[in-house]
């Protein structure tokens, strides 16, 4: 009867507030988020991108196989993978998912970012999930951490475990947006400190975080895993913003 009940009272809110697209409000099957053209849209990447950074290269750089920024830097991480640009559609949802009021969003959309980064991540050999922590402060003022969510979607995805405490995020940073790109590596140098012993020793590490840009966050984070064994580093985000400064 309950069961009956509920089907009833979830049938009736379907009529008078019909599902919509989380983005162009235009009707969605039950259960669903977001239309099939915006899912599309927020999970396909048309850009050629570096197989080792992930920035978008222009045409003549991918024919070349030449990154500008891989030519200027190095990175600790192995690899980045992304699931698109930081174009105006990811953006709006990272910025909603850095707002307390994001995590209905973030647990919403997660699992459709997760299941099409994993195929990308595959052929690396992933054996973990590690999410980008927030210092304790920023996430006592936010509520929860969105990496973390979108973390679990990635493990959940690759059948493999997360370790949510492998990382403790010991100095409350300023905001990486609000740094000009030479000062981001010093606004995170030691940031980031081991968390509890998960065994990371000789494993393939997959870093999940929402954006990348210098790599700044990625790279101290990527130095502490190794420090603790992992073998490998693969960065994973939902959106890339390319510096236009390779430097």
């Amino acid at each position: 009867m309950r069961e009956l009940l509920t089907n009833l009272g979830n049938g009736l809110l379907d009529l008078l507030a019909p599902p919509a697209c989380w983005r162009c409000h235009e009707s969605v099957a039950d259960g669903k988020v977001l239309c099939r053209s915006c899912a599309d849209l927020l999970t396909n990447d048309p850009n050629p991108v570096c197989e080792r950074c992930a920035s978008t290269l222009a045409p003549a750089m991918a024919a070349a196989h030449v990154c500008p920024r891989c030519l200027m830097n190095t990175f600790v991480y192995d690899a980045v993978v992304r699931l698109a640009p930081y174009d105006e559609p990811h953006r709006a949802i990272i910025l909603e998912w850095k707002r307390p009021s994001g995590e209905v969003m973030a647990e919403a959309l997660a699992p459709l970012f997760g299941r099409h980064l994993a195929p990308k991540l595959t052929p690396f050999g992933p054996q973990v999930a590690v999410p980008v922590p927030l210092h304790w402060r920023r996430r006592w003022r936010r509520g929860y951490n969105q990496s973390e969510v979108l973390a679990r979607a990635v493990a959940g995805a690759l059948q493999i475990p997360m370790a949510p405490d492998a990382l403790r995020r010991v100095k409350n940073t300023e905001f990486q947006s609000k740094q000009k790109a030479d000062e981001r590596k010093a606004n995170v140098r030691g940031a980031f400190a081991p968390g509890r012993k998960v065994g990371l020793a000789g494993k393939v590490v997959v870093l999940v975080d929402d954006v990348l840009t210098t790599g700044a966050t990625a790279n101290e984070a990527s130095r502490v895993l190794k420090q603790c064994g992992a073998k490998a580093v693969i960065v994973a985000v939902v959106a890339h913003e390319t510096p236009r400064n390779p430097g």
